[in-house]
């Protein structure tokens, strides 16, 4: 399985529209914060114990744009099966 989160606007000089910016995310579970990566490697304990093969989790960007103004992202989720989930973010404003 794997999370990747990219950009749908400029976001930094490296980070040009349609750019991965995964690694300025991190996941947020109950009072901790965890890097994708982390969050992939500790969810492997915890699919036995699902309900409904329901997994839920935050999302939070750790590094602001540089500039403010309104953001989109889509976000992919590449399933252990080989599917591909995508959704796209609503607009948000960041200052």
């Amino acid at each position: 399985m794997s999370i990747q989160v990219f950009s749908l606007a400029d976001f930094d000089p490296e980070h040009a529209s349609g750019a991965d910016i995964s690694a300025y995310f991190s996941v947020l579970r109950s009072t901790e914060f965890f890097s994708i990566e982390e969050f992939l490697s500790g969810l492997f304990y915890e699919t036995d114990s699902l309900e409904n093969n329901v997994i839920e989790f935050d999302l939070m960007l750790m590094v602001p744009p540089t500039e403010s103004g309104l953001y989109q992202f889509e976000l992919r989720l590449e399933l252990t099966d080989g599917r591909v989930l995508t959704r796209t973010s609503e607009q948000v404003e960041l200052l």
